[in-house]
């Protein structure tokens, strides 16, 4: 995601797995896999990154290309695809969805870290691709079917997730895409943060493992979404 100012963000954004690592990984699957229904919303939210947040009206208003989310999460192949209703899909998209379909087969009735992991691995194993050389443009929020065909960017990676985690049964109120600044490359970014057994474990195509938001000190969240609500952050 190309660095832009924090207003320029909120308004102009316009646009099989492996086994669990050893160690924590294990430890954070046992406290994941304790009997919490993925299919309620989560019992508590947790300050991301440690921030204060406060839900904020007009979601499609600050982030326009959020509406990709929506369409994303739409049933069925044809409107899974980058140019939406009523579109054809290429070759590379219909086999990228064939795929998508059997890994998301091979773990509908995983644990909930496992689906996790696997999500997070399946995912990152995508290449990364600029906007500008995908598309000729700056900002491109690409469906997950178009991403998996062609690769993409932060918010590509971020929205795959997003919508395989919800296919394999996450409510959405447990999903949110996250838009912060990394301080450490001084640049904006998009991350997954998935809000399961009164944690936070965030999905970044920057870090290969999946990871507790309080392990994480380099990214200062900007806002954060799922198909209908947005939150802004501070602190």
């Amino acid at each position: 995601m190309p660095s832009l100012r924090r207003r320029d963000l909120l308004v102009g954004l316009g646009g099989a797995a492996t086994a669990l690592a050893a160690g924590s990984m294990q430890a954070m699957a046992g406290l994941a896999n304790e009997s919490e229904e993925i299919t309620a919303p989560p019992a508590g939210h947790p300050r991301l990154f440690g921030s204060a947040e406060s839900i904020t009206e007009g979601l499609l208003t600050l982030v326009p290309k959020a509406e990709v989310v929506r369409r994303s999460l739409a049933d069925g192949p044809v409107l899974a695809s980058a140019e939406g209703i009523g579109a054809t899909l290429s070759v590379e998209e219909r086999t990228a969805l064939a795929r998508w379909a059997c890994f998301l087969a091979a773990f509908r009735h995983a644990e909930p870290m496992t689906r996790l992991v696997a999500v997070n691995d399946f995912a990152n194993a995508v290449p990364y691709v600029s906007d500008r050389r995908n598309y000729g443009v700056d900002d491109y929020w690409a469906t997950p079917t178009r991403f998996l065909a062609a690769g993409g960017d932060c918010e590509d990676f971020a929205l795959a997730k997003f919508v395989s985690l919800h296919r394999l049964g996450f409510h959405e109120d447990r999903l949110r895409i996250a838009l912060v600044l990394d301080r450490e490359r001084q640049a904006h970014h998009a991350v997954l943060a998935v809000y399961l057994a009164g944690e936070i474990y965030v999905l970044d195509n920057q870090i290969q493992s999946v990871t507790s938001h309080g392990r994480i000190s380099h990214y200062r969240p900007i806002c954060s979404f799922n198909s209908h609500r947005l939150w802004v952050h501070a602190g």
